[in-house]
């Protein structure tokens, strides 16, 4: 078999560094000026919120607006940028608001790009074996798709690059399904159906426990090209100190397409990979540190594992930045937070809160709990339940009340919330123009 090779350069603002890890691994060799071509970024944080970094979370516009630039030049008019970005009105959250925080609202207009939204747009059909999916017509008819995610870490999946960035053409209600079936079998048999062309890993910032904003970015600046997904994938978790081998939807992948998971097989071009191996942890910390952190105690969560869609995990974990910024240094009478389908509550819990559809369905017949339904669940209602069946009258009143007003004035725009963070994004390292 011949070898497939993947590039990797050191980025350098101002320079063709996108350019030249291009030419290294040949990445327009099939690409035809008149081709219909689709770029999928990776906007997982929807927001319109300014003081949320993006750093290792979003595709750079940078990165974007370079490989338009190069299209470009190639001759090529017919192109788009699609992503299908999760939706929740109470946090305001859509591929809209996420291409305007991006940068890339600016960047489509400067160059005359079509910015489509897939949840928005038609969806094809897609027999994946052990299930029947929606996939967005965009992508599936696209000439040259482009496929551009970012060099993270993924507290479900370990690693969240080229393979796990396609789970965005797919319909809300497909990527639920994607959770309930199996999420490494869905990501790899996915990826038997969608091929992109070119495949270019953002790493100019990476982020440990992703793929949100509670994990830790860092600056990374490197840029993996690759014409095949899966080798640059592999090529992008050993830089992320990550075994390719531990990645179960990689093994499964490798199984269904007869392709090798063995960086040997791999022709690296560029800078050598021991050079620029940079370790992320990726599995999120234990629920009693990060109490700890806040010194809460007798108040816990269990992981929900790989059950947890996107929509319901952003939710649940801006609740729980609400929670533990609202009652630190607060003792409470052994309460426990339920999310996902199939995680049980700990019988010496005294009170459960089971938190979204899918954790009220599977733990009915539990005593104890106070079901807080929705899918996803939402965080103003989740925050009303818990502080009336856990605070003290006078301080349940004095939090809600000052909840209900910041709540009055995000709505107006003069108000946004921030949560305290261990580490800080300065420059000049953390540079805001990547996403201006």
């Amino acid at each position: 078999m011949t070898k497939q090779s993947v590039s990797i350069v050191k980025y350098r603002k101002n320079h063709d560094t996108v350019r030249n890890a291009l030419e290294l691994c040949d990445g327009f060799k099939e690409l035809k000026a008149n081709d219909k071509v689709l770029i999928k970024p990776n906007i997982v944080l929807a927001s319109n919120r300014k003081k949320i970094p993006l750093y290792g979370v979003v595709t750079t516009t940078r990165v974007l607006e370079e490989i338009i630039i190069l299209l470009r030049e190639y001759g090529c008019t017919d192109i788009t940028i699609g992503e299908g970005s999760p939706y929740h009105k109470e946090l305001n959250l859509s591929t809209l608001n996420g291409y305007q925080s991006s940068g890339l609202t600016r960047v489509a207009e400067k160059y005359g790009i079509n910015l489509v939204d897939f949840n928005n747009g038609e969806f094809k059909n897609v027999d994946l074996g052990p299930t029947k999916i929606k996939l967005a017509r965009e992508a599936l008819e696209s000439d040259f798709l482009i496929n551009v995610p970012v060099l993270k870490t993924h507290m479900q999946a370990m690693v969240s690059l080229n393979l796990k960035n396609l789970k965005g053409c797919l319909k809300q209600s497909s990527k639920m399904k994607f959770h309930k079936v199996g999420l490494d079998e869905m990501i790899a048999r996915l990826n038997m159906v969608l091929k992109p062309k070119l495949n270019i890993i953002d790493g100019i910032y990476s982020i440990e426990r992703g793929p949100g904003i509670s994990g830790r970015a860092y600056r990374t600046n490197l840029i993996i090209a690759s014409r095949d997904a899966f080798s640059g994938d592999i090529v992008g978790t050993t830089c992320l100190g990550i075994d390719p081998l531990t990645v179960e939807y990689f093994s499964q992948y490798s199984d269904l397409a007869g392709q090798p998971l063995n960086l040997q097989d791999i022709e690296i071009k560029g800078v050598s990979i021991d050079d620029v191996i940079f370790p992320l942890e990726w599995k999120m910390r234990e629920a009693e540190q990060i109490m700890a952190d806040y010194d809460i105690k007798g108040a816990t969560f269990q992981w929900p594992g790989n059950t947890l869609c996107t929509n319901c995990a952003i939710m649940s974990d801006t609740f729980m930045g609400v929670f533990l910024k609202d009652n630190k240094g607060s003792t409470f009478d052994s309460i426990e937070f339920v999310l996902g389908d199939k995680v049980r509550p700990h019988k010496a819990s005294k009170q459960v809160f089971l938190m979204g559809d899918c954790a009220v369905r599977n733990n009915s017949e539990c005593d104890h709990t106070v079901k807080i339904r929705g899918c996803p669940v939402g965080v103003g209602d989740s925050v009303f339940k818990v502080y009336n069946h856990t605070l003290g009258k006078s301080k349940r009143r004095k939090l809600l009340a000052l909840r209900m007003l910041k709540g009055m004035a995000e709505k107006l725009g003069v108000y946004e919330e921030t949560f305290p963070r261990p580490y800080s994004y300065d420059m000049p390292d953390f540079d805001q123009s990547f996403y201006r």
